[in-house]
């Protein structure tokens, strides 16, 4: 455990400069990998000129990966609902589609595939898809990439949503909270944090920041939620992974 009387050098005051608004939405992205809970929480939400917003940013075109449980034929068109430990959701093509390429001939359920498509949402609260591609997986390292991938493009679309906010918008007074996360965040950057193979302890942490237990919890369970901290050999004990 660290022991608070090595952290004197930084048990003081730190100066932070003000942050500023994140932008509601931005248009960075024309294909993002996703998770089918985050089609459908999108889909709760109110559009963006007429589209979903994931990540801070407008959906155009999405890749998913998950098991086909389900197909459902018609005389016009085909539903598949995958299904990826998240959520499922329903994909729909139609046999005249020319620039459908796809595996699904015949379909295999209970197999994994990648699958690509044009979010459906001219009716919130049901995530559905228009296909595009589906490929059938046959490396399941595949699908490993596919979950890697998607957490890092929503943690870089946070990021460039909060640089930009910096860049366009003007100076506003940061709120205590933020003053706080941000208080955690430099003390764990600190070269003693970094060096210590344990990270800091939560009641090292609240002594260096001076906040009570609960302020402190749920800050550092919101820092956990961003991928900005992390546990190291119990769920008392913290370090930052920032570079």
């Amino acid at each position: 455990m660290a022991n608070p009387t090595h952290q004197k050098q930084e048990n003081k005051s730190m100066v932070l400069e003000a942050p500023t608004p994140r932008p509601s939405v931005l248009q960075t992205k024309n294909f993002m990998a996703i998770t089918m809970k985050m089609l459908t929480d999108a889909t709760t939400q109110d559009l963006h000129r007429g589209r979903l917003v994931i990540s801070n940013s407008e959906v155009f075109t999405v890749q998913l990966c998950g098991m086909l449980t389900k197909v459902t034929p018609t005389s016009t068109y085909t539903d598949y609902t995958f299904y990826d430990g998240t959520g499922s959701i329903e994909a729909r093509i139609w046999p005249e589609a020319l620039n459908f390429q796809h595996d699904l001939t015949p379909p295999r359920l209970e197999k994994y595939y990648m699958i690509v498509g044009e979010p459906r949402h001219e009716t919130q609260g049901v995530a559905a898809l228009y296909l595009l591609s589906a490929r059938l997986i046959t490396n399941h390292n595949d699908i490993t990439h596919h979950f890697f991938t998607t957490i890092y493009e929503h943690l870089q679309l946070l990021q460039f949503a909060e640089k930009s906010s910096l860049q366009c918008t003007p100076s506003t007074a940061f709120s205590k909270e933020t003053q706080l996360k941000e208080a955690i965040l430099q003390f764990l950057s600190t070269t003693e944090m970094r060096e210590n193979e344990e990270g800091a302890s939560f009641s090292t942490i609240l002594q260096t920041v001076h906040m009570d237990s609960n302020t402190g919890r749920s800050i550092l369970n919101n820092l956990l939620e961003e991928g900005k901290v992390y546990n190291t050999i119990d769920y008392e004990h913290f370090k930052t992974t920032a570079d």
